[in-house]
């Protein structure tokens, strides 16, 4: 369906967004912590969304049938390692704050970590609308059949 094309699109351009944008802060944004300040698994966050959106564009224009379960895939794949780095932003802008300071200053989580999510989470609930449309409209797991 174009329309959980479009949602994944939209939802590709919400986590592109969020990369660029602090992922954790503290002290009413004084301190934080964005994506170029982590390492190790978080790089994958700048991939990912770039991938959803090029099945999402190819998929409005193209049958692409498998573009459901790359959507379901990315979605749950992007919200486990953005929900990881946020920890560890948060760990780090603490840690951080609490240095400079006598008090200890707890991290937040930022505007850029909730576009993330937000984003991650609309690309897999896209793809599961998706397939359960394609499921419907096969006949399978009818449970008023006799």
């Amino acid at each position: 369906m174009k329309v959980t094309q479009i949602a994944a699109l939209a939802g590709s351009v919400f986590a592109t967004i969020g990369i660029f944008m602090p992922l954790a802060t503290a002290a009413n944004g004084y301190y934080f912590v964005s994506m170029q300040h982590l390492t190790g698994l978080a790089n994958i966050l700048y991939i990912l969304p770039f991938v959803s959106l090029a099945i999402a564009t190819i998929g409005l224009y193209k049958s692409f049938p498998s573009a459901r379960w790359w959507h379901m895939c990315i979605g749950a794949l992007g919200i486990l390692v953005a929900y990881l780095s946020i920890y560890v932003a948060r760990e780090q802008v603490s840690n951080l704050a609490s240095s400079f300071g006598k008090y200890q200053v707890h991290g937040e989580i930022g505007l850029g970590g909730m576009f993330i999510l937000a984003g991650f989470l609309a690309i897999g609930v896209s793809g599961a609308i998706a397939l359960g449309f394609k499921v419907k409209r096969k006949g399978r797991f009818n449970l008023n059949s006799n």
